[in-house]
């Protein structure tokens, strides 16, 4: 089995996680998928940048210029996966990481990663929003708001999961809401494409963004659904509405 792992998936859907607990339990190598994978100065850059005053814009060029002309196995884990040839992916196990869509969109939301322009003050508004795409996004600098980012990244993943299942090549999926309710058992389902997988489980214990959020806080929020309360209900229709839920419908999630 391969023991070398890709990982794939949009903002907030713990990427970085899922991340750690495969480099905790195991010997297996994740690959890069972030700049600072790529070009250990790349941060001290970026500080020098903002602490001089220069827009942020320059600074996103910056991350995308680490990114120009690498391989699918050093793409950006955010970026959208319109992979034609797969042999890349021939030595490795991919995986992608999900979110429902309201609860995505909410997250996005409030961790406007890399989003050009003034964050809305509220959802309905962020929903309006429109922003140019960063180069490293693989989509040629297009406009999109939050719905259509989720959809295109949607298609783009199992367009590609398509394209490694007629190759006969491995991928697993892992829904945010699954490991934040239960981490041992997205390991368990890892662990067969894993280098020397620990055969004791170690939990991730706090946020790798949040540490006064804890494993508990995260089991009670997503598995108790608490979050679609946060969501107003004209947000709510509207997301129904716009997003494609046949994409989606195959991997458990439903309008709420």
């Amino acid at each position: 089995m391969p023991a070398t792992i890709k990982l794939f998936g949009e903002r907030n859907t713990s990427t970085n996680a899922v991340r750690a607990v495969i480099k905790r339990n195991s010997e297996s190598l994740v690959l890069p998928s972030v700049a600072r994978e790529l070009d250990p100065d790349i941060e001290r850059r970026l500080t020098e940048s903002q602490d001089a005053g220069e827009p942020e814009w320059q600074r996103e060029q910056m991350i995308d210029a680490v990114f120009e002309g690498r391989s699918p196995l050093e793409t950006w884990k955010h970026a959208v996966t319109d992979f034609d040839d797969v042999s890349a992916f021939s030595e490795c196990h991919v995986v992608f990481c999900i979110r429902h869509p309201s609860s995505w969109v909410l997250g996005l939301f409030r961790r406007p990663y890399h989003i050009a322009g003034a964050s809305p003050a509220t959802l309905g508004a962020f929903l309006d929003k429109r922003w140019k795409t960063v180069a490293r996004e693989r989509l040629g600098g297009a406009e999109t708001s939050a719905t259509a980012l989720y959809n295109l990244k949607m298609a783009a993943y199992a367009a590609l999961q398509a394209r490694l299942d007629a190759a006969g090549l491995s991928y697993s999926v892992v829904r945010h809401e699954d490991f934040a309710v239960d981490q041992a058992a997205v390991f368990a389902s890892l662990k067969p494409f894993l280098s020397e997988p620990a055969s004791e489980f170690t939990a991730l214990s706090a946020s790798t963004k949040d540490k006064k959020k804890t494993e508990s806080y995260y089991r009670d929020y997503y598995g108790q659904q608490r979050w679609i309360s946060e969501i107003d209900p004209e947000s709510k229709s509207r997301i129904n509405d716009e997003i494609d839920w046949s994409i989606v419908a195959g991997l458990g999630y439903e309008p709420i």
